[in-house]
């Protein structure tokens, strides 16, 4: 059903494109780190944001409490100040 050997990446993408349109809801999965050569920071590695965040000025205890679902149900307003 999904065999792509031999053929161009504008067959495969055409392909995938009217799959996608004969659909309703769809689902994507995908890794932490998808969106890094788009020059997003990630989150854990040196250069990333947990480490460079100032949480401090945020009003956070720790850098992870920006995505922490509990610290944003108690104060939402660091989330939407970052």
């Amino acid at each position: 059903m999904f065999q792509f050997q031999g053929e161009t990446f504008d067959k495969r993408l055409a392909f995938v494109s009217d799959l996608i349109s004969q659909k309703q809801n769809i689902v994507i999965l995908a890794g932490a780190g998808i969106s890094v050569s788009c020059g997003i920071p990630d989150f854990r590695s040196k250069d990333g944001l947990y480490n460079n965040l100032n949480y401090h000025e945020l009003g956070l205890t720790c850098a992870e409490d920006l995505f922490d679902i509990n610290a944003f149900s108690e104060d939402p307003r660091p989330f939407w100040t970052f």
